[in-house]
């Protein structure tokens, strides 16, 4: 994945206002990924944008931030109940401290204070973000090196057998854990 080029993507999705922040995050690294994620990903995605409700109803998470995060766990999460999942807390750690290296801190409200939210720069400020997460992860999923490459196969079956046609919710039974 060229790293460059994606954050490119991100940022003109979001510039464009054709995505919100957390959506174009999880849209570009779904396409350089191959598309695994329906375009339902979106869905998931959009209520993530804007600190996760709006800046008047919430603020709370920097909506690029949890769509680096979503992509994370697509990667490295678990795919079926009492799985064991231990590389996803800590990539998602590193992407987390990272951030607040960066930023000082992941509340989208505190990134954005004091902007006016309709001007240009604060749209910039978002698209700084939007853009440098997407390279981020893309960075952070390129050195798998160390054998933990992520079963995409695996996780697409598991997605596919959980998932019901759209408007329909599927309850997963979690299975008894072997004592």
């Amino acid at each position: 994945m060229n790293a460059g080029a994606l954050r490119t993507e991100a940022e003109q999705l979001y510039r464009s206002k054709a995505l919100d922040c957390s959506e174009a995050v999880v849209h570009t690294l779904n396409r350089a990924l191959g598309a695994p994620l329906s375009a339902d990903a979106l869905k998931m995605a959009s209520g993530f944008a804007v600190g996760m409700g709006g800046l008047d109803r919430g603020g709370c998470t920097c909506g690029a931030l949890t769509g680096g995060v979503m992509m994370l766990g697509l990667l490295y999460g678990r795919s079926t109940a009492f799985g064991s999942a231990p590389l996803v807390l800590a990539k998602s750690k590193e992407l987390r401290d990272w951030f607040v290296a960066e930023n000082g801190t992941t509340s989208c409200r505190a990134l954005v204070q004091g902007s006016d939210w309709s001007s240009p720069c604060r749209l910039e400020q978002c698209v700084r973000f939007t853009g440098a997460v997407t390279a981020k992860v893309a960075e952070m999923v390129q050195p798998i090196s160390d054998g933990a490459q992520p079963d995409l196969g695996e996780m697409l079956a598991f997605i596919s057998a959980t998932t019901a046609p759209a408007g329909k919710y599927v309850e997963s039974t979690p299975q008894a854990a072997n004592v």
